[in-house]
């Protein structure tokens, strides 16, 4: 929080000296144990005063710095309590074997890309939803680790699925294609599928150089996308319930 009145700010520099104005700075940190009271004791004036000055330099109330340490420290604990449901933690206790361990692998290798690019990641809450908030996108990481189709005619492909809630929230695929160890970063709109009843939702991607190639999505385009993920929206998260 900075100081708004700079004016008054060095005439009680001058009248009370540095260390009352950086006790006065101490009260706005929302990461400060002080009080007002503790600051009027220190200093030889009253609660009131201390509460008035602080207005008079910040330009807001005191009430309103308290309540920002308050959510500080909501924000802490939830923090803490996200990191235990976090992609880390998963991944540390995931099972060694089988389909369940290659899922959470590529998630793992999708989030350290996203840190490694600046990316603000978490991991969603609703797991079920989607895998990852990235930049205010929902994201829901896939993992594609063999090809599909007949190798005779040359319609080689990778498939995904996705449930019906999840195509509704995600507003970006992140497809990881483990055979040739790339991402598409694959935007909702431009992904063409087939719908299962309404329960799953199947998108069918062309393996480079396969007949199948000639599709209408060959999504190659979004190979490494990663500059799809790099501008968040300006509104929070943008995908809506269909």
């Amino acid at each position: 929080m900075e100081i708004s009145n700079t004016k008054q700010a060095n005439r009680q520099m001058v009248k009370r000296g540095p260390e009352f104005m950086a006790d006065i700075k101490k009260l706005a940190d929302k990461e400060a144990g002080l009080t007002l009271q503790a600051v009027a004791e220190k200093h030889g004036l009253t609660r009131e005063r201390i509460r008035q000055l602080f207005f008079i330099l910040y330009g807001t109330p005191y009430t309103e710095a308290v309540n920002r340490k308050r959510e500080h420290k909501k924000h802490i604990k939830l923090a803490a309590k996200i990191e235990k449901h976090s992609i880390e933690h998963r991944f540390r206790n995931y099972r060694k074997e089988g389909n369940h361990s290659k899922a959470v692998a590529s998630e793992y290798k999708f989030y350290l890309e996203c840190k490694s690019r600046g990316f603000k990641i978490y991991s969603h809450p609703g797991k079920s939803v989607c895998d990852f908030i990235v930049n205010n996108y929902f994201v829901d990481v896939k993992a594609c680790h063999q090809a599909w189709g007949g190798k005779s005619s040359g319609r080689r492909y990778y498939h995904v699925g996705s449930q019906a809630k999840q195509w509704k929230r995600t507003d970006i695929y992140a497809v990881y294609i483990a055979p040739e160890d790339y991402f598409l970063i694959i935007p909702k709109s431009a992904i063409g599928h087939r719908g299962n009843g309404s329960s799953m939702k199947s998108i069918y991607i062309p393996v480079r150089g396969s007949d199948y190639c000639s599709a209408k999505n060959n999504y190659f385009e979004f190979r490494d996308a990663w500059h799809l993920l790099n501008t968040p929206p300006s509104d929070g998260p943008v995908s809506k319930e269909a």
